[in-house]
């Protein structure tokens, strides 16, 4: 299953802006993209 989810970083942890519906301690594989024009030079 795919799902495509938004989040705000605080530094720490990813906080999705809705609801996932899946069950506790689900493990999953995340990748990360930032939206066009938020990406940060290193």
């Amino acid at each position: 299953m795919t799902t495509t989810i938004y989040a705000t970083s605080d530094g720490e942890v990813l906080r999705p802006e809705g609801q996932i519906l899946m069950e506790p301690n689900t493990r999953v594989r995340v990748t990360i993209e930032s939206e066009a024009g938020e990406e940060r030079a290193a």
